[in-house]
């Protein structure tokens, strides 16, 4: 769904700073009343362009909520530290080359000499050669089945 968002940003010499809005998805009173959500978003867009460079550096994230919708009704939520985690792991590259299949898994190897998927997050590098891939769906291996197809 194709949200409206905006976005600014401030940056000295030792700080930086950013300040989003984004407008929510479509309730029921918003699809009703669509001229009216678009009203909102046009209001709550023109308040927040006023923050200024100096503000959005200095000031707290509640003096600048205050100061820009000290007349609507905000609720801001306990803050979530930020940090760098990715999930990629060897276990979950093996996941992903199992649901590709031996046969495809084989085909591959065939092709490139080795499976290899490198992490745009995280920038990891994984590499499976055949001896790699046959252990892998040897150690997977589902035991028989007594269900007819």
């Amino acid at each position: 769904e194709q949200l409206h968002t905006r976005l600014w940003l401030a940056a000295d010499d030792t700080r930086c700073s950013g300040f989003l809005i984004q407008e929510m998805p479509a309730s029921e009173t918003a699809l009703a009343e669509p001229e009216q959500a678009q009203n909102d978003w046009e209001h709550a867009e023109h308040l927040a362009s006023t923050l200024n460079r100096d503000e959005l550096l200095s000031l707290s994230t509640v003096d600048i909520l205050h100061r820009l919708f000290h007349q609507e009704d905000i609720r801001l939520f306990e803050a979530t530290p930020l940090s760098f985690r990715c999930g990629c792991s060897t276990e979950r590259i093996e996941e992903m080359i199992l649901a590709l299949g031996l046969q495809e898994a084989r085909s591959l190897l065939e092709e490139q000499g080795e499976i290899s998927v490198d992490c745009e997050f995280c920038n990891a590098h994984y590499r499976f050669d055949n001896i790699d891939i046959e252990a892998l769906f040897a150690d997977n291996r589902q035991p028989d089945s007594t269900t007819q197809h």
